[in-house]
Formats: C-alpha cells, structure tokens, sequence
C-alpha cells in the first residue's frame, strides 16, 4: 500500500540523513572547543583581551612567573574552534553548540 511505501521511503532517509550527520561530525571534530569571554573585572588591572579572529584570542595581563619578584606584562594566545566575545549572547552559544 502507498503507506508502506512512504514509510519505507522515511526509513531510508533518516538512516541517510543520520551517516551524513556522523560524517559531519567526523570531519568537524567529535570534540570542540569554545570559548566565552566575560567582561574583565575593574581589580584585573591592566589585564586586556584582543580578538584575532573568530578562532584566536591573546590575552595580556600582569605575571610574576618570570623567575624575579617583579611583575611584567605578559602576553598568553589561544586557539579555539569558537571564540565569543563579551557581547556575545547565551542564544548566540546555544546555536553554535547545537550544529
């Protein structure tokens, strides 16, 4: 009956759509990385956030890891797959973690 037939035709295409997903997912990474960068608090200083690009960020702040007692600037970077920035919503996460 023309039921069977449209049912069978939905099975096939849910078993397709789901191998093109996994697919996608393998060539995307099974594991990502994001990160969300709040505000930066008055008490961090002199501490500054800088945005490569949408997948990078250096983060400049104070260090006294420098084998001496004195503090210098310093200047750390990052990869992500995903940086948001300040001004990024919850929604703008939300619909980026769940491609």
């Amino acid at each position: 009956s023309r039921i069977s037939v449209v049912e069978g035709q939905l099975l096939e295409a849910e078993y397709v759509r789901r191998q093109l997903h996994n697919q996608v997912q393998e060539l995307r990474g099974n594991v990502r990385v994001f990160c969300r960068v709040r505000p930066l608090q008055e008490e961090t200083g002199d501490a500054s956030v800088a945005y490569v690009d949408e997948a990078s960020m250096k983060l400049t702040a104070p260090s006294t890891n420098n084998g001496t007692l004195t503090t210098e600037m310093k200047d750390w970077s990052f990869s992500f797959d995903k940086v948001f920035h300040e001004k990024s919503t919850q929604g703008d996460v939300f619909d980026e973690v769940s491609q």
